[in-house]
């Protein structure tokens, strides 16, 4: 059992996620840069040790979740938005208001739906293709 540095990763983000996609590529998303909630996302690959910035997402996101998809898209949700990114385009599209509040958690159910609580509120995305 051992521990090793690796890339160094892009800008000081706290409070962020990740998400491992099916290509093992690792998906950096939100959290905050200098104090204030972030738009940016970064591909994190394993196998090169390698960061590629990829285009911000349509909201700033801080205290969010982000599920990976049966699909392999990722949606990332909180505080009243939710976007998902598809790691075939390397792009983000809004979704429905969603996952209301912050410092939600979120699991991804049998269904392909995604299951958000936060607070007193839960609620249930259900994507246009599980």
């Amino acid at each position: 059992n051992s521990w090793r540095l690796v890339a160094s990763k892009p800008g000081a983000h706290t409070f962020h996620l990740l998400t491992r996609l099916y290509s093992g590529e690792v998906l950096l998303t939100g959290g905050t840069d200098n104090g204030d909630a972030s738009t940016a996302a970064w591909l994190y690959n394993p196998y090169s040790e390698s960061w590629t910035r990829l285009a911000n997402m349509n909201h700033l996101h801080d205290s969010q979740t982000a599920t990976l998809l049966y699909s392999g898209k990722v949606l990332v949700a909180g505080a009243g938005t939710s976007e998902l990114y598809d790691p075939g385009t390397r792009g983000w599209t809004s979704q429905p208001a969603g996952a209301p509040g912050s410092d939600n958690t979120a699991v991804l159910l049998h269904t392909g739906q995604v299951f958000t609580a936060s607070g007193s509120n839960a609620t249930r995305y259900t994507p246009a293709s599980p």
